[in-house]
């Protein structure tokens, strides 16, 4: 049967087959391993500062390695997620963790720890972390959007991620606004220069910082307020802030039906601060509905991350996970 099956590649026992995921970011450095059923193995979840040597970094991947190996008897499948990406010669491109950028992160870890070792953007691992739980595994394009101080996303096509030539697949943010966008906007919104080099990159416009500014524009002589801060005015019935956030619910569904006519998923999740907005995400169905590709194509399902932060970790361990794994997860949903 499918279950005997699945129970002979490790099903049957948490330490038979272990994932071990990292979330290395700007200041932390956290890790959490996980058992072939992809439950959390509990007591396994550490955090550390991020430090500023490079050797130290190394350090505290390979001790914890050692340390997992020890604890759960078993040799793991190690993955990593990062803000930014790995070249093909496992050079690390990503700016905000400065003591691994531009060094051989990757080919210097599979060296110490004599395995494999995968590294991946951390979008793409909160979209996978996503895909993969037992709601939503049996679905065949899951997109995993990041509405946070910048604008990420993440690609995941039965249960694989989606990364293209480069790895830039899934950088919705840094597609520049579109016609529609454009006219919603309205006189005085200049296309400012992005991070990336590029004008007027939907980066600055849907994310968190972008709320905030076009919230700021609206009255330039009120104090610069937060995006919670906005978000809350408008809970409270305050007028403008009410109006704004409808205003800008349209605008993101502009966005995200354009989106969907590129991906066509079939639902989307979305993460990161600004999704705690409820009036933001549960106005946008109706938003995007009559901008969908002919007017009558169905609007994916639209959901909320329900791992928060531990999508880092739980995203960069599944980065192993085998398709033959893959094949019986997704037919018994029930396990996780």
């Amino acid at each position: 049967s499918s279950l005997s099956a699945f129970d002979e590649m490790g099903g049957s026992s948490s330490t038979a087959l272990c994932y071990y995921g990292f979330d290395v970011g700007g200041t932390k450095v956290e890790v959490a391993a996980f058992d072939s059923h992809l439950k959390l193995i509990e007591g396994t979840k550490q955090r550390w500062p991020v430090p500023e040597d490079y050797d130290a970094l190394l350090a505290i991947v390979c001790d914890a390695v050692t340390a997992l190996d020890a604890e759960l008897k078993c040799e793991g499948l190690v993955g990593l997620g990062v803000p930014g990406k790995c070249s093909e010669e496992g050079i690390l491109l990503a700016a905000n963790v400065k003591a691994a950028h531009n060094k051989p992160f990757k080919t210097d870890l599979e060296r110490l720890l004599r395995r494999k070792v995968v590294v991946e953007n951390d979008a793409n691992c909160f979209a996978l972390s996503e895909a993969l739980d037992a709601s939503l595994r049996a679905c065949d394009n899951v997109l995993g959007i990041i509405l946070g101080t910048g604008v990420g996303a993440g690609l995941v096509i039965r249960g694989h991620v989606v990364r293209g030539k480069n790895n830039f697949a899934g950088e919705v943010g840094h597609v520049p606004v579109s016609a529609a966008a454009l006219e919603h906007l309205g006189q005085g919104n200049t296309l400012a220069t992005c991070g990336c080099g590029k004008r007027g990159c939907i980066d600055g416009f849907v994310s968190g910082r972008g709320f905030e500014k076009l919230f700021a524009q609206r009255d330039p002589g009120r104090r610069s307020l937060s995006a919670a801060e906005i978000v809350q005015l408008s809970s409270d019935g305050e007028p403008d802030a009410v109006a704004f956030v409808s205003w800008f619910t349209e605008l993101l569904g502009i966005v995200v039906a354009e989106w969907c006519t590129v991906f066509d998923p079939d639902v989307i999740v979305f993460g990161g601060g600004l999704s705690n907005a409820s009036e933001v995400i549960s106005g946008l169905e109706a938003c995007m509905r009559p901008r969908l590709l002919f007017g009558s194509t169905e609007p994916p399902g639209l959901a909320l991350a329900k791992h928060g932060d531990s999508g880092g970790v739980r995203g960069a361990a599944f980065l192993n996970v085998t398709d033959e794994q893959l094949h019986y997860l997704r037919q018994l949903p029930w396990l996780l």
